[in-house]
Order: structure tokens, then sequence, then C-alpha cells
């Protein structure tokens, strides 16, 4: 009988994430309109503002348009079988981890966010599987922070942190 676990996309953490884009997009916007009214003893100079305000318009506004396009998905965010680890949990997600790819994995944190870094003895073919080139580089990216393109994080996942380690160590060593 093959063994299958299923984790769900959260609705309600993209609805949130969206939300807390949003936000982010409309004070960048303020920074273009009136960049005089945001200087202060550290940011002083009105062109700074200016350009800060254009580059988190831009930068959030890709956010946002991927975490739209993510609560439309209906695809479960992530899919452990005997196949490997199908990943659709974000925006950078590369699809199916097959298990014999799989060297070991690693918890590391961004700011607040932990991730789960899937090591694989291949990044390059993960990499370039991926169509858009937004995509390609941020993997790129990835892979040259820290060492593999795939980190999977519980951010946009029906489960907290903890047991999403869990379930991708059992899983690894049930597996591997």
């Amino acid at each position: 009988m093959i063994e299958c676990v299923e984790i769900k996309l959260s609705r309600k953490k993209g609805i949130l994430a969206l939300l807390g884009a949003i936000v982010f997009i409309v004070l960048c916007c303020l920074f273009i309109i009136e960049p005089k009214r945001f200087i202060n003893p550290i940011f002083r100079n009105e062109q700074f503002i200016f350009f800060v305000g254009i580059v988190g318009v831009i930068l959030f506004g890709v956010f946002a348009f991927f975490i739209f396009r993510k609560l439309f998905d209906n695809k479960f965010g992530l899919i452990i079988s005997e196949e490997g680890i199908f990943d659709n949990s974000s925006a950078t997600s590369v699809g199916l981890i097959q298990w014999k790819d799989i060297v070991s994995y690693k918890v590391t944190q961004v700011v607040s966010t932990k991730f789960i870094m899937i090591e694989v003895n291949n990044s390059q073919e993960y990499i370039d599987k991926c169509k858009s080139l937004f995509i390609k580089k941020s993997l790129e990216a990835n892979n040259k922070l820290y060492g593999t393109p795939i980190l999977i994080a519980s951010n946009s996942l029906m489960l907290d942190f903890k047991a999403l380690e869990e379930i991708i160590k059992d899983s690894i060593k049930k597996y591997k």
C-alpha cells in the first residue's frame, strides 16, 4: 500500500501575506509621491527615499502577484510519497524532488522565517527545469547563498514549521 502525506495550502496565511504586501506597496507609493514627508535623521535624501519607493513597489508588487496566484491554486502545497517530495508551496517551488537526488536537509532561518533546505546532488537540473526567468534567478540566488536551490517554508502550508520538519525528517529516514 502506497502511503502518501498531502499538505494543503493555507488560504488564511496567503491572505495575510497578501495584505502585508499591499500595505508595503501603499507605503512605498507614498515614498514615491511625497519623499519629503519621510525625511528623518537617518534618511535625509529625497532621491534615496524615492528610489526605495520604486524598488519597494516593484519587489512587493512581484510578491503580491505570486501570493495572489497561489491563493487560487487548488493543488496540495506539499506531497510526500515513495517517489519523493512534490513541492508546490511557493512561487519558487521546483515540483518533484526525487529521493535519489536528495543528499540531506538542514534547517535555516532568514529573519523570522524558518526554512528546510533540501540539499540535492544535481542543483543545476532543478534550476534548469524552471521556465520563468525570475524564478530561475531566485533559485540561482538560493543555490549561491545556501548551497541548494530548494527551500521549503511552512508559511503557505496548513501546518506549523515544527510539524513540517518532523514530517520531512521522518520521510527522509523512511524513503532514503
